[in-house]
């Protein structure tokens, strides 16, 4: 029994030693007008993950994304989006310092729209889907992530609203960076 016992504990902290935990996450800025809408967004990503072994990673991210639609045009909209997403990763290719990776996922979200400063409405969303990706080491602790495109289906708010598909556009891309322990 206690040869087993030692066994296992040695085949435990074997894997624990291949792991490695690593933090990162994006910020997002962005600015649109056209003749009537002014528009401005701010999202701050944070994750966390726990590298399985070479190939999968698991890990969880979540964000806030704040929005604000014609601030000083009359008739506002602004919204505040709270979001959780799990997923597991597998890296399907790498050369060197280079990586190319699917992560696989659900996101399931809620956030409240304010409409003219006074009436709000809450809403939830949910969706499940890949995304393809990008991760160039700079060092052995710090990464590049870029994420490009989205397949899958995606739930927001009321009963007619959902989407599915393949989206491979610049609505869809994101930069972040990693630090692994």
């Amino acid at each position: 029994m206690k040869k087993i016992l030692l066994a296992a504990c040695f085949a435990l902290a074997s894997t624990a030693m291949q792991a490695q935990v690593w933090l990162g996450g994006s910020l997002g800025l962005n600015f649109q007008s056209a003749d009537e809408v002014d528009m401005t967004t701010f999202t701050i990503a944070p994750e966390i993950g726990y590298k399985l072994n070479d190939k999968w990673d698991i890990a969880i991210g979540i964000s806030e994304a704040y929005t604000n639609v014609n601030p000083d045009k009359g008739k506002s909209t602004s919204t505040n989006f709270f979001s959780v997403n799990p997923y597991a990763r597998y890296t399907f290719a790498s050369t060197g310092k280079v990586s190319f990776f699917l992560d696989g996922g659900f996101i399931v979200g809620t956030g409240d729209y304010y409409y003219d400063g006074d009436s709000y409405d809450d809403e939830t969303s949910w969706g499940i889907g890949i995304r393809p990706g990008i991760k160039v080491d700079l060092t052995e602790h710090v990464a590049l992530v870029a994420r490009l495109g989205y397949f899958g289906y995606k739930h927001e708010g009321g009963p007619d609203v959902s989407s599915f598909g393949l989206g491979i556009d610049n609505n869809n891309i994101s930069f972040g960076a990693y630090y692994a322990f």
